[in-house]
């Protein structure tokens, strides 16, 4: 969400953003982890692999959860999940799960990770604390994707063989609703307004679902075979990967239009989208061209291209720390790529945290992320649209943008590779 004084235009007279990460838990305690600087908050000035972390074979999906610090890697060949301490680049944990895992979708709030299982149907519920599968879902055939709103406590998983989107409730681990689509392969969530954006590969398409009422409510025309997707809810802007057309398509979420459509990458193209809302830039895996492409949300243009392993397939982000995470598949590599900045320090982090206001307990935790932002009046960014900031403090504090959370990775670079040769 973005909060700008006088009307949402201008708060100072120099750009100055501020990230304050915020998590309720069951006690009622707050945590703020306040990341500051000037500028666009912990923005690479110089975009680079700071470390290369070897995880098991043929990595394919990545999510973190930034409130824990982990980054969770599903190996699809090797049928488990590495799980990497984001501190120090070292797995931690290595977690059996099903057969050819490859999306992987996490509730920071809740501490639940969703890994979908593509040749076993189901999907797989870790629990972070103890890195044990609690629970295993059944959904529809070849789900490769997942994506979950933290404030729901609803899971989507995109069954691409039954062109359905299975809806899992995150309390009961139970399907509550199946949601038809055509050749579903990729999903992203915006919590705050309560949408599920679904890729569609062979109809270059976008579904969008309202989440409350699960129907879809419109259709969106992209690139060519679309696969990863990407959203920040900060901004309200929908990032998918057009694998064929080598291009991203820009969704504004209020009007559900393409409203700008950005070159990256080389030969097969784009798979997954990550983004990073505290900074406003995407990071789009790039399988083809062994390459991510860093993309700018305010301008659309590419600022950064990051050489990393080979054939990178998905891309999770950790705004805390203003990490990006790329699942790099190719044999020859099979590891996980940590891009950075190595000319500048990681953004400072505070803790803070207050007693409970009232012994109410709560269901369950709630993550989010506010972004306050100034600019100049004249400033593209002060210029930009503000009806996202229509969407109250307290949804999105309550929603968040648990993208920071989920890190939602879900492109399908093994799917792409069975249909498109």
């Amino acid at each position: 969400m973005t909060v700008n004084a006088n009307s949402g235009r201008t708060l100072l007279k120099t750009p100055v953003r501020l990230a304050v990460l915020v998590l309720m838990f069951a006690t009622g305690a707050l945590l703020l982890l306040t990341l500051s600087g000037s500028g666009a908050l912990g923005a690479h000035v110089n975009p680079s692999v700071v470390a290369t972390v070897p995880v098991g074979s043929g990595p394919s999906g990545v999510g973190v959860n930034a409130a824990a610090g982990r980054v969770y890697v599903a190996n699809q060949i090797s049928d488990n999940v590495s799980v990497i301490d984001g501190a120090t680049n070292a797995v931690v944990a290595t977690v059996p799960v099903g057969i050819n895992p490859y999306g992987v979708g996490v509730n920071a709030a809740a501490g639940r990770v969703y890994v979908a299982n593509l040749n076993s149907n189901n999907v797989s519920v870790i629990d972070g604390a103890t890195n044990a599968v609690v629970a295993t879902v059944p959904v529809g055939i070849f789900p490769g994707s997942v994506g979950v709103n933290a404030a729901t406590n609803r899971v989507y998983v995109a069954n691409q063989f039954s062109n359905t989107v299975s809806v899992i409730d995150g309390a009961t681990n139970a399907v509550v609703a199946t949601v038809p689509s055509t050749d579903p392969v990729g999903v992203g969530v915006n919590a705050a307004t309560n949408r599920v954006y679904v890729a569609n590969q062979s109809s270059n398409t976008v579904s969008v679902i309202d989440g409350a009422t699960n129907a879809v409510v419109a259709t969106v025309p992209v690139g060519s075979n679309p696969f990863g997707v990407g959203v920040n809810a900060a901004t309200n802007r929908v990032y998918v990967a057009n694998q064929s057309s080598n291009t991203v398509s820009v969704i504004d979420g209020v009007t559900n239009a393409v409203v700008a459509t950005v070159p990256v990458g080389t030969g097969p193209g784009p798979g997954d989208v990550g983004v990073n809302a505290a900074t406003d830039r995407i990071y789009v895996a790039n399988s083809g061209s062994n390459t991510v492409s860093v993309i700018d949300g305010a301008t659309n243009a590419v600022v950064a291209t990051v050489p990393v392993g080979g054939t990178p397939t998905s891309v999770g982000v950790n705004a805390a720390t203003d990490r990006a995470y790329v699942a790099n598949q190719h044999p020859s590599s099979n590891t996980v790529s940590v891009i950075g900045d190595a000319a500048t320090s990681t953004p400072t982090a505070t803790a803070t945290s207050t007693p409970p206001p009232s012994p109410t307990p709560t269901p369950m935790a709630v993550g989010g992320i506010v972004e306050l932002v100034a600019a100049p009046p004249d400033s593209p960014r002060s210029q930009a649209d503000s009806s996202g900031a229509s969407a109250s403090a307290a949804v999105v504090l309550a929603a968040g943008v648990a993208a920071l959370g989920t890190g939602i990775a879900a492109s399908v670079w093994y799917v792409r590779r069975r249909r498109l040769g």
